[in-house]
């Protein structure tokens, strides 16, 4: 109504809009596609260029007319103006959805619905602004006798686009000043302010709660970790203070195979490895990443024997990150765990030197405490027995250490695949 200045015109934009939202679903039907969030997301997305399709088409049409045309040649004329250029901006917008067909995995599943509900909505709507908008207006724009010879007055939207005209045509008079002071101003945005911009590939949704994995020294007992587990939320508790915490949610060592929870969704270890969920009150006015930048200095300075990490404390950094306990992982294999090892802790060294990775650490302990068991095979075969027999007796029955922590069985070896988790650093 503000542009067009008439209310056929803008009925005519509205009856476009759900034609083309109504094809748009018929083309994600016969794509695969449901409705769900991220194509009703799309859907939402397209409503402002499927207005635009029609308002520039309605008001080129208005133009011819204030000229004095018919509005069978004011319709035909307009159309034939706008045509390629309407169809040059909405190739514009859809190109912008283009890298969603190359993305792989969870990334894909939430972006190509939305990217395809665009583009429907938006092909749709241009082909209706090309048929159904002339049609339309040719039946509803008519002009009266008195409409025809009565002055058009000019309002303040007319007195607004004069001065915006004059101003444009004297701009482009000068283009080498134009386009100088367009690349100094695009210079410095990119200078001064794109580096203080946070960058991340999905918005966290955990606004109030993260989970921290405790690693103890590899081999710890349960009863041990578990002490740990309690100091280390005193120490959070410490930090937050008592009125910003909600809930704390810990659970230490290995699951048992009568735990009902998928191993995906937590996974540890060993018994010196434990994970705690924190959760701050809503109306808390500590900013989470702020609260964990405390907690990496404090922590480790506490307790120096024990690693932490944050892992994706919310559902959507955790499907982002194919179900893995850290944003990034890196997996050196090899033949020979000597070899394998090595290497590892190479790549360990050259990705402690990035500034942007946070927490970075081996996913798997390396250093469990082991007891080697020599068998003479003679003396075995004197005593009866045999190798086999003696790890198996090892296994069912472990040794204890002078230190008391548990011996792993003398069958068991080394895998010789070493996991090095990180995470991203978001800028501030």
């Amino acid at each position: 109504m503000l542009f067009l200045r008439d209310w056929r015109s803008s009925l005519i934009v509205v009856i476009t809009i759900p034609f083309a939202l109504l094809t748009a679903v018929v083309l994600l039907k016969l794509s695969g596609q449901t409705i769900n969030i991220m194509t009703l997301g799309g859907l939402a997305l397209s409503v402002g260029v499927l207005v635009d399709e029609g308002t520039v088409l309605l008001e080129n049409i208005h133009v011819h007319l204030d000229n004095g045309e018919n509005t069978a040649r004011a319709v035909w004329l307009a159309s034939r103006e706008v045509a390629v250029p309407r169809l040059l901006a909405m190739l514009c917008v859809m190109a912008v959805f283009i890298p969603s067909f190359f993305m792989t995995g969870p990334a894909q599943s939430l972006f190509l619905p939305l990217s395809l509900a665009v583009g429907f909505a938006m092909g749709a709507s241009y082909l209706l602004s090309s048929t159904l908008v002339p049609v339309l207006a040719n039946w509803m724009l008519k002009a009266t006798e008195d409409e025809k010879a009565r002055p058009h007055a000019e309002g303040g939207f007319d007195r607004f686009r004069h001065r915006f005209k004059r101003t444009l045509q004297k701009a482009m008079g000068v283009p080498g000043i134009l386009l100088s002071v367009y690349g100094i101003v695009a210079v410095l945005v990119l200078l001064l302010i794109t580096p203080h911009i946070a960058e991340e590939i999905f918005p966290s949704a955990a606004s109030t709660q993260f989970r921290l994995r405790i690693n103890a020294p590899d081999g710890t007992r349960v009863a041990v970790t578990e002490e740990l587990v309690k100091r280390v939320l005193a120490t959070i508790n410490e930090t937050a203070g008592d009125k910003n915490l909600d809930l704390s949610l810990g659970y230490v060592g290995t699951q048992g195979s009568s735990y009902p929870i998928n191993a995906v969704f937590l996974w540890t270890s060993g018994p010196q490895q434990a994970i705690v969920n924190v959760g701050l009150k809503p109306d808390s006015s500590l900013k989470l990443a702020d609260l964990e930048e405390q907690l990496r200095k404090k922590l480790p300075q506490q307790f120096p024997d024990a690693t932490f990490s944050f892992d994706p404390g919310d559902l959507i950094s955790q499907i982002l990150s194919f179900g893995s306990s850290s944003l990034a992982e890196v997996a050196v294999t090899g033949p020979q765990y000597a070899d394998v090892a090595s290497y590892a802790e190479r790549v360990r060294q050259k990705l402690a030197a990035v500034p942007e990775l946070r927490d970075l650490q081996y996913e798997e302990p390396l250093h469990y405490p082991t007891v080697d068991i020599k068998v003479n095979r003679a003396m075995a075969g004197q005593l009866g027995t045999t190798a086999d027999a003696v790890g198996s007796a090892s296994s069912l029955r472990p040794l204890r250490a002078a230190s008391s922590r548990r011996a792993t069985g003398a069958t068991r070896s080394r895998a010789s695949v070493i996991r090095c988790r990180y995470r991203f650093r978001k800028p501030r």
